[in-house]
């Protein structure tokens, strides 16, 4: 099937020779925690996105106009063959990417990862409890909060020209969300 795109070809832009490239990870919906948890248990998805569809398997993101992509996200596969220990580094990069998303309500948190945690729990024959590992509790319960505020010039001027130009004053745009995902 030739693509749709054929009229309007898509660069994509790779800063460094090697360097990986999610092209669903900047479309609005990734934005979302349960997202996360769809990509991750989904062995298979195809994601409508702004420009183009892509389709996501455990060996690659395939998109609509042919350009392929490798796998940069933690995959079905990588929880069902985690050992001990980096099956605790995987949860890591799972908790870290999560938390760096949006939740409807605060309460979510925890169920919204359980169904992660159950597939690593029976990989690793570990018990999880209220975000925690059993046979990894000292660690986890060793961790720190670390925040990323993006910086923004207004209008190209000077930093110190004005209060208004610091990152507690950004203002979160508001967007419609036009990218889902339907798992096959």
């Amino acid at each position: 099937m030739p693509s749709s795109l054929q009229q309007d070809p898509k660069t994509y832009c790779i800063d460094h020779f090697g360097h990986r490239f999610d092209p669903i990870a900047t479309e609005p919906l990734s934005t979302r925690a349960w997202i996360l948890q769809e990509r991750v248990l989904s062995p298979k998805t195809i994601h409508y996105a702004n420009s183009e569809m892509f389709w996501e398997r455990q060996t690659g993101i395939f998109a609509e106009d042919g350009a392929m992509f490798q796998r940069q996200s933690v995959g079905f596969s990588d929880l069902l063959e985690a050992k001990p220990p980096n099956i605790y580094s995987i949860w890591e990069q799972l908790v870290e990417e999560y938390t760096g998303r949006r939740l409807t309500r605060e309460t979510d948190k925890l169920p919204a990862l359980s169904g992660m945690a159950k597939i690593l729990a029976s990989a690793n024959h570990d018990e999880y409890v209220a975000g925690l590992w059993q046979n990894w509790i000292i660690q986890g319960l060793n961790w720190k909060v670390s925040t990323y505020e993006p910086y923004t010039r207004k209008n190209g001027g000077d930093d110190d020209d004005d209060d208004d130009n610091n990152d507690n004053n950004i203002e979160e745009d508001n967007h419609e969300i036009d990218l889902f995902s339907v798992v096959v």
